[in-house]
């Protein structure tokens, strides 16, 4: 990918393979660094995305186990909040991690 090429999210959803609200979970932990806001539309680099498949890629099948097992909580979650109406991303994040204890 060339480094100065932008996705939005449909795009890096798409690239990832993950639902919008996971990757914007991911992008709100820090997961995937890099990502800003041009206005309401989130955007990240090529290199950005490149540096966060890079650390992907050298993750354990333990870790990425562990991750997936997680993020299918916190999908359920999502679920949950869209069926009662609810987008606040932020207490969608708390409520998984009160879940996750």
């Amino acid at each position: 990918m060339a480094g100065d090429e932008l996705f939005n999210l449909k795009q890096l959803c798409e690239k990832l393979g993950l639902s919008e609200g996971t990757v914007l979970v991911r992008i709100h932990n820090g997961e995937i660094a890099g990502a800003f806001k041009i206005g309401r539309a989130w955007r990240i680099r090529a290199r950005d995305l490149d540096v966060y498949l890079d650390r992907l890629r050298g993750q354990s099948l333990t870790e990425v186990l562990r991750q997936r097992e997680s993020q299918a909580d916190f999908e359920e979650s999502v679920k949950r909040a869209d069926a009662a109406g609810w987008r606040d991303l932020d207490a969608i994040m708390a409520e998984q991690v009160q879940l996750a204890a």
